[in-house]
């Protein structure tokens, strides 16, 4: 057999087990240990055919240009060891900035099984009080996505301002597969799951779990359920307003709300308002 050359057989016994994977990504930030960029590839460090096995010590996290480089023999083994000790994301505690190429004047929003249609304007999908979870901005004739996702901190763990996206390196796990990124606070734990599809222009969440000033979403694909009062949304579709669905105190000055749900603060059993968001999710999903 040619040296290089894998059936189907070899490429499955040499794929790089998840568990390797996920300690890589953390070790790496999450990111070109380089140029910091969350659109990354898993190089061996000293190749596969030279040792055999996916050590992680031997892996890092290369961004596709630095790949081919590497490859190439145009970017020296000594210099990714370099950047492999000290990663770039983990030294700013945030990922490089990376554009989204959103450029059209339509575009779609599918959150909790509702829909947002967005026709040469801007406009909000989703707001809890002051703070946009998602929506796009008209500037020249495109739409431009904002989204961001906070921890129980409060502070971001990931922003999109005008289709450029940072994410922090303090959650437990990011992972941006295909167009897929999957944020987790621990094992069995995901923070969001959004799909980000600039082929139909469109932002699919298919799962989430947000929080902002006491209020508290769980998202699915097909629902959306309001914590804090047992509130489920789901099935609506919108367009044409500035803001489909804002939950607690809008900002002063703005109009066009398709649905407004104002919030009591006070506190609640999460425990059992899980639960009840669990059952009305899988009841839904029926």
């Amino acid at each position: 057999m040619p040296t290089g050359y894998y059936d189907g057989m070899s490429e499955r016994r040499t794929e790089i087990p998840e568990a390797i994977k996920r300690e890589v990504r953390q070790r790496c930030g999450f990111g070109c240990v380089i140029c910091g960029i969350p659109i990354y590839e898993y190089d061996h460090i000293v190749p596969h055919s030279a040792v055999g096995l996916h050590e992680t010590e031997n892996l890092t996290l290369l961004c596709p240009t630095h790949h081919a480089e590497k490859t190439r023999h145009l970017l020296p083994e000594a210099m990714v060891r370099l950047h492999n000790s000290s990663p770039r994301n983990l030294v700013g505690g945030q990922t490089a900035p990376h554009p989204f190429h959103y450029a059209s004047n339509n575009a779609s929003i599918e959150i909790g099984g509702n829909s947002v249609i967005l026709q040469n304007a801007t406009a909000s999908a989703l707001k809890i009080d002051d703070l946009e979870i998602v929506g796009f901005e008209l500037v020249d004739e495109s739409l431009l996505l904002n989204l961001e996702i906070r921890g129980a901190d409060g502070l971001p763990i990931l922003k999109v301002v005008r289709s450029e996206m940072i994410h922090s390196t303090h959650a437990w796990d990011y992972k941006f597969s295909g167009r897929r990124l999957t944020i987790r606070r621990g094992p069995r734990d995901v923070l969001c799951q959004i799909v980000f599809d600039t082929i139909q222009n469109r932002v699919v969440f298919e799962g989430g779990s947000f929080s902002h000033n006491g209020i508290d979403l769980l998202v699915s694909q097909h629902a959306m359920c309001i914590l804090n009062n047992r509130m489920l949304l789901s099935g609506n579709a919108f367009a044409g307003t500035s803001t489909a669905i804002q939950i607690g105190e809008p900002a002063v000055g703005r109009t066009s709300v398709a649905i407004g749900v104002k919030i009591d603060r006070a506190p609640y059993d999460r425990h059992s308002a899980r639960l009840w968001a669990r059952r009305e999710m899988r009841k839904n999903l029926s």
